[in-house]
């Protein structure tokens, strides 16, 4: 496992890291950072939008046909007519995915940051 030190991880230009478990986030990095217990990994240097495929927004389609109460679809039906027209869900993909744009993720890295 690669490991870097705070002033490493700076001089390679990372900003964030997070705990192994991921429950607090993104930590900005920076000389007096606090280290309490647990492993602490770098994220990536550069962050990704969040995203959508046209095959996403299929499936939410028919998920909200099919398990709808008032809908008795048990031959799946319903789904294969959504699935079989081959709807062009590209515009509504890209719309989407533009509103996503304006928030990003880091992803996190297998380089364990020490003091």
């Amino acid at each position: 496992m690669n490991t870097l030190t705070v002033k490493q991880a700076l001089e390679q230009g990372y900003t964030y890291c997070v705990l192994e478990d991921g429950e607090t986030g993104l930590i900005k990095i920076e000389e007096s950072i606090y280290f309490s217990e647990g492993d602490y990994f770098l994220t990536e240097k550069t962050p990704h939008p969040f995203q959508i495929s046209d095959k996403d927004i299929e499936e939410m389609v028919i998920d909200l046909l099919c398990n709808q109460d008032e809908v008795n679809d048990e031959d799946g039906d319903l789904a294969d007519l959504v699935s079989d027209a081959k709807i062009d869900f590209s515009e509504v993909t890209q719309k989407v995915n533009d509103a996503l744009s304006a928030k990003k993720y880091y992803q996190s890295t297998q380089i364990k940051l020490i003091p």
